[in-house]
């Protein structure tokens, strides 16, 4: 059982949907894009690309494909050159530090060239630089791929207040205004569920929008 409160709630909570240190990872493989198009999708969402800065989540991510969902296909993560720049990014704009390059990569083809990763899972997880953008439909079959978005984890509950005299969900009863008052969200309970929902996800409660161990048919 997973639990997905922790999740933005505009992502589908479902079996595609995995936790991982301090963010939530969306497997995307019900369709190809070019890496704009699979960025834009992961935006849509108020997330990124998945940014493999590090072994651990590179094995995360390449363990995850190959023994959850048996896919072997390369897939996009959030680094890039774009502008032909000979220095990668992320799309976050840190630098980068760690780097699992394929052996097989000429780094030196991408100068001048917009170039974009993806990640081997049928290699160990390492990189590969791939053409950015498809200008036809032909292309996208050649270069279009699966990929994985990151979404930062949101907390269990949040709170805010309508006077800056408030802190950490406690009214400052020192504070000017006597109508300042301290509001609570709550967020739903921590969600386990048993069923596998596929792409379909789970239902939610009418009324707390919270979801519900059952699956939309």
């Amino acid at each position: 059982a997973t639990s997905f409160e922790e999740c933005p709630p505009n992502v589908p909570a479902n079996y595609y949907l995995q936790i991982y240190g301090d963010y939530c990872y969306q497997f995307v493989f019900f369709e190809r894009r070019d890496y704009q198009g699979a960025l834009d999708y992961c935006n849509s969402f108020g997330g990124t690309l998945a940014l493999a800065k590090s072994s651990n989540i590179t094995y995360f991510l390449e363990n995850e494909i190959v023994h959850r969902y048996y896919r072997h296909l390369d897939v996009w993560i959030g680094l890039n050159n774009l502008g032909g720049s000979p220095v990668y990014k992320w799309e976050d704009g840190s630098p980068l530090v760690y780097t699992n390059w394929s052996p097989q990569e000429d780094l030196s083809s991408g100068i001048g060239r917009d170039r974009c990763v993806s990640l081997d899972p049928s290699e160990g997880g390492r990189w590969h630089l791939n053409p950015c953008l498809a200008i036809s439909p032909e292309e996208l079959t050649d270069f279009g791929k699966t990929f994985v978005c990151q979404y930062s984890r949101v907390p269990f509950s949040s709170f805010s207040s309508q006077s800056s005299g408030q802190i950490s969900g406690v009214t400052d009863i020192t504070a000017e205004s006597p109508s300042t008052v301290a509001t609570l969200t709550l967020a739903c309970p921590a969600f386990s569920c048993d069923l596998d929902c596929g792409m379909d996800g789970f239902k939610k409660n009418a009324t707390t929008e919270c979801s519900i161990c059952e699956c939309y048919v």
